[in-house]
């Protein structure tokens, strides 16, 4: 039985193969330049799939080495388009945002700049195609609270900002913030406030003397790991016993009658007179000194 089915599907098959034939001889050039450029194509995927992953896996790196503002924007700008350009071009934009709003009450010109180049990165973002709903999401909430910091009487910007994140967000977990921000920047009193406040103009303080007297901009250091310096060098220390006094000016003092004269000078010989008389000389090694001879003897 087994034997006989095997027959029937073999005649099946050369009957086909059989009818295929004349097909295949007719378009057998058609169906190798299909077959060619299925593999191209197949091929084409291939290597943009290895190359997108690759590519990936760089920018992800640089981003997790990112610290400042600076870094990620390097990141967002050479990984455009891409995951972890997006995700770096968002942090870039909160911490300009969140700079901007400290600054906002001690240095308003650099805390202005600050949240404009904020803005900017914000809208660049949500621009960009292929975003993800957590990336949207926080930078439409980042450039509501952007426009809000930049207020003045006119908060319509600001309002526009959160109506469209609760727009395209409905249950966004921004919605009770943004809602209960609305209300109060459509609020008369606080439209006043903020007009009030946008004319201020708050500078930094000027830098104050620091602790350890070192001028400021310094490294932070702790003064007590410092080597101490020797107070005075070994080699300019003093002897521990105390230098002779020096004799007072003889020729200031009217009792000492000025400096004595040097002893004159002989005329025959001219050899001073009146010097010191010579020393004995010293005996040879071994034996003793002659005692001189007194003049009484």
């Amino acid at each position: 039985m087994n034997q006989h089915q095997r027959d029937l599907k073999t005649n099946e098959l050369e009957k086909l193969v059989t009818q295929a034939a004349p097909f295949l001889d007719q378009h057998k050039d058609k169906l190798i330049y299909g077959a060619c450029a299925i593999m191209l194509a197949f091929s084409a995927w291939y290597y943009l799939t290895q190359t997108t992953s690759n590519t990936n896996a760089a920018g992800w790196s640089k981003f997790i080495s990112a610290d400042d503002s600076d870094e990620y924007g390097t990141v967002a700008s050479q990984h455009k388009g891409e995951a972890p350009g997006q995700w770096a071009l968002l942090n870039e934009s909160d911490i300009l945002l969140n700079q901007g709003v400290r600054g906002m009450f001690t240095d308003r010109e650099a805390a202005l700049d600050d949240l404009k180049a904020a803005e900017e990165s914000y809208s660049e973002l949500l621009n960009q195609s292929g975003l993800s709903a957590s990336i949207e999401e926080r930078a439409l909430f980042g450039l509501a609270r952007c426009r809000e910091s930049l207020s003045g009487k006119d908060t319509s910007a600001a309002v526009k900002a959160y109506e469209e994140l609760l727009r395209r967000f409905p249950d966004t977990l921004y919605a009770e913030i943004s809602n209960e921000q609305i209300a109060a920047l459509k609020a008369p009193e606080n439209q006043e406030f903020y007009a009030w406040f946008q004319e201020q103009d708050p500078k930094p303080l000027p830098p104050s003397k620091q602790a350890d007297g070192l001028p400021p901009g310094h490294p932070s250091v702790d003064p007590g790991s410092l080597i101490r310096l020797p107070q005075t060098p070994s080699m300019l220390k003093l002897p521990e016993s105390a230098a002779p006094a020096f004799p007072d000016d003889a020729a200031g003092s009217e009792d000492a009658g000025g400096i004595p004269d040097p002893p004159p000078v002989s005329e025959k010989t001219g050899k001073t007179e009146g010097t010191a008389p010579s020393l004995p000389d010293d005996p040879a090694p071994g034996t003793k000194p002659t005692p001189e001879k007194s003049d009484e003897e």
